[in-house]
């Protein structure tokens, strides 16, 4: 199955950049754009004169190569896994996610070794591909997730240092990074890992980009191992307390629906409450909560024998139809069909239920549609069995830091 190795990462040298914390980023697709500063940080070199004249991408090249040669980033002398603790806040509790960092050879979808959960457009595959040739390192690391009901990585890792302050980032999170050295370790999470899958929490494109890339240099060196078989990941245990996914929310942002009509289709398929004071997701039979304009929010539960079935495409297994924003896309495509008019921008998703909320409620938008967080279970079963998400189904946060460690693939 999954094979990761350690390798010489790339990393910050304090002495030359100023302290780490600042310097860290979330991927490049979520991150504050503009770069064109002399500021040490990997937002400099991920989002190089982002929205500027001249080639991005070689921009990011010679950035990072400058720094390279000037020691601001400086490759350490022994391959190693690198042990990463990332304290932060989910709705002001704070919270702990233990990752590895790690090479992890690149495998095609059909092998079934790492898991999609959602499709990919080809316009940020290939902007992502032109980025990778260009500088050619990981500088952003992948997001995946692993099953390890046992807990046998954490007893690998060893506990959490108690009272070692950690490296702050601009985000409020709190970051530890352990360069993990011997061999006798090493070998033992290799050896853990060649039994199981991974799942692509985040990087679809970037994965995809990294296969792109990696078939393009067999061509050019057949029979050569060289970097280009692997891709950085971040690697974290579905068991983990840190592993937080939230619900992508749908806003209705156009159409000729009417609030009036959207209740009434509900009503026909559904069970219609007025919604209560907190979104009831302890409730098995809940599905979703509708905003509309002028009237009161209605919690959406699933009546007897399911009868919204039939808005279901049949070619999806049970545990993709069971799912809630499965359920609410057979809505909206069925409530939306009279539209001929009707484009993608019309369905807004978003992870802020208070803006989708404010928008619906005042009249800026048709209609929000609210959803209870995915079960992260459900995921890994669709996932593992070869089906793909609707798009935008999910958000897994926080998303894995870049600038901790860069993986050159020229090595």
């Amino acid at each position: 199955m999954a094979e990761i190795r350690p390798f010489r990462g790339v990393r910050f040298d304090g002495a030359r950049s100023g302290p780490l914390g600042p310097l860290i980023a979330p991927p490049y697709d979520v991150s504050n754009p503009g770069a064109n500063t002399p500021e040490h940080s990997i937002s400099a070199i991920e989002n190089a004169d982002l929205g500027l004249p001249g080639d991005q991408h070689a921009s990011a090249a010679r950035r990072y190569r400058e720094w390279l040669q000037q020691g601001i980033l400086t490759r350490d002398r022994e391959p190693a896994f690198y042990l990463h603790r990332h304290r932060f806040d989910v709705d002001g509790t704070p919270t702990l996610r233990t990752g590895l960092f790690a090479r992890v050879r690149l495998a095609d979808w059909a092998e079934g070794v790492v898991l999609p959960h959602e499709g990919t457009m080809p316009g940020p595959r290939e902007e992502r591909f032109a980025r990778l040739h260009a500088v050619g390192a990981n500088l952003s690391p992948l997001y995946f997730l692993y099953r390890d009901p046992a807990g046998v990585v954490p007893r690998l890792l060893g506990a959490a240092p108690e009272g070692s302050p950690g490296e702050r980032d601009r985000m409020g999170g709190e970051h530890w990074v352990e360069a993990i050295v011997e061999p006798e370790i090493q070998h033992a999470l290799a050896a853990f890992f060649r039994d199981r899958s991974l799942f692509v929490a985040d990087g679809h494109h970037r994965y995809e980009a990294a296969l792109s890339y990696r078939n393009e240099r067999r061509r050019q060196c057949p029979g050569v191992d060289g970097g280009w078989e692997y891709v950085l990941a971040l690697l974290a245990a579905v068991e983990d307390p840190g592993v937080v996914v939230r619900p992508t929310h749908r806003l209705v942002a156009g159409g000729e629906i009417s609030p009036a009509s959207v209740l009434a289709f509900l009503e026909r398929w559904f069970a219609v409450r007025e919604a209560a004071d907190s979104l009831p997701i302890a409730d098995g039979a809940f599905l979703f909560r509708v905003v509309l304009p002028g009237l009161e929010d209605h919690d959406v539960f699933a009546l007897p024998g399911s009868p919204h079935a039939t808005l279901l495409p049949r070619a999806r297994s049970a545990a993709w139809n069971d799912l809630r924003v499965s359920i609410l896309q057979g809505v909206l495509d069925s409530l939306l069909a009279g539209g001929g008019d009707r484009s993608a921008s019309d369905i807004v998703p978003s992870i802020d239920c208070a803006s989708v909320t404010a928008q619906a409620r005042s009249g800026r938008a048709r209609a929000a549609f609210l959803l209870p967080p995915p079960p992260l279970a459900s995921l890994l079963d669709i996932a593992e069995g070869g089906e793909l998400l609707p798009p935008k189904s999910t958000w897994f946060e926080p998303k894995a830091p870049a600038g901790l460690v860069i993986n050159d693939l020229r090595e």
